[in-house]
């Protein structure tokens, strides 16, 4: 972790700025990627904190260069899949710090209008209805509205339950929430319906019109 915190040489911002768009959102991912591992560190830990809110620092610049690509010439439409995960953990980033006591250090407005700004760039680009952005843009919006109502959570600072996917840990721990929250009572709907479904026919069967 020390390394991270290491001085940069003072010419990086004009090393940055000569950096075509395709390097600067490979490069922008890996440094957010190595800040969600300072989820792993105990609570109440100065440098932890500093370390989360450069990572959601990272993750706002991220979700802004995409976005402003998209309004351009719709980098998400012709960006690779993959483009739509790391998309998805900037947004789940954001979200983890909003939702937390860390809040209170950022701008809530800049991060929310971040937060559905990756959600937008997935449902412009979605062809389908049931294609990987379609349902990543259900996934975000339905975990926002969890987060909005874990209140007591909101009173922690951000934390991740799955930690044993490294950098992915945040994607993985915020799908199993949903699976959990959203994913198993949508599961058990659609169970009921399918049963609700069956015992209709097999009456209709059993009991045949005039």
């Amino acid at each position: 972790m020390s390394h991270i915190h290491t001085p940069f040489p003072s010419n990086v911002p004009e090393r940055c700025s000569i950096l075509k768009f395709s390097d600067q959102v490979m490069l922008i991912p890996g440094s957010s990627r190595l800040r969600t591992y300072y989820f792993f560190m105990n609570s109440n830990n100065e440098i932890r904190k500093q370390g989360l809110l450069k990572g959601y620092s990272t993750s706002l610049t991220l979700i802004s260069k995409c976005a402003e690509a998209d309004k351009s010439w719709d980098f998400t439409k012709y960006a690779p899949s993959g483009y739509a995960q790391i998309l998805s953990m900037a947004a789940m980033f954001v979200m983890k710090i909003v939702q937390s006591t860390y809040s209170q250090y950022i701008n809530i407005e800049e991060a929310e209008s971040a937060f559905w700004s990756v959600v937008s760039m997935m449902q412009n680009a979605s062809v389908d209805e049931y294609d990987l952005r379609h349902r990543t843009s259900i996934i975000l919006t339905t975990l926002w509205d969890v987060h909005l109502s874990l209140t007591k959570e909101r009173e922690k600072e951000p934390s991740l339950n799955i930690k044993s996917r490294l950098g992915a840990s945040i994607l993985h721990d915020t799908l199993w929430m949903w699976r959990e929250k959203i994913g198993i009572n949508e599961a058990t709907a659609r169970r009921g319906l399918n049963s609700q479904s069956a015992a209709s026919k097999s009456s209709s069967s059993s009991n045949p019109s005039c």
